[in-house]
């Protein structure tokens, strides 16, 4: 027997391994961080929006404050979501651009390729058993696992004793 095919596979998926929980961890890490980053800015929102109403309604009352503070964040509101439209919006391609990345492409490694033809058909198979979930009512479920029952019982009624 030859034991190099089997070192050859746990040298492989220990470097694939490797590899795949740096980007889970650098995913995490940066998922945290924008986290992180979103419940101190809502804070420093919060707070500031209660300091600017403190200081508006004891100058133009408690109804007038309210309004101004809810007018600012919601044009602050406004303002974000016009800067992440733009930034997330896609460039239209150009042909100088289009062929710099037909020379960067490198054939495509054959392990990036198996992984990424595993991941699509766990994606099929979720997608499927997610559309099966919505035709699923309850009575069908019970119809289902009653009839499931019935055969499996009849099989098991079918089969032959055994003689001791």
């Amino acid at each position: 027997m030859n034991a190099m095919p089997a070192r050859l596979f746990d040298l492989l998926s220990a470097a694939v391994g490797r590899r795949l929980r740096a980007i889970a961890l650098g995913a995490a890490l940066k998922g945290l961080a924008f986290g992180l980053t979103a419940l101190f800015a809502a804070l420093a929102l919060g707070f500031g929006a209660l300091a600017a109403y403190a200081a508006l309604s004891a100058a133009e009352g408690p109804v007038v404050a309210a309004l101004i503070v809810a007018g600012l964040c919601a044009a602050l509101a406004l303002a974000a979501f016009v800067v992440l439209a733009w930034r997330v919006a896609p460039a239209p391609p150009t042909p100088a651009g289009a062929q710099a990345n037909a020379q960067t492409n490198a054939p495509p490694d054959p392990l990036v390729e198996d992984l990424l033809a595993a991941l699509a058909a766990q994606d099929q198979l979720a997608r499927a058993l997610t559309q099966s979930a919505r035709v699923a009512t309850p009575t069908r479920l019970v119809v289902l696992a009653l009839s499931c029952g019935l055969a499996i019982g009849g099989q098991i009624g079918k089969r032959s004793a055994p003689k001791c």
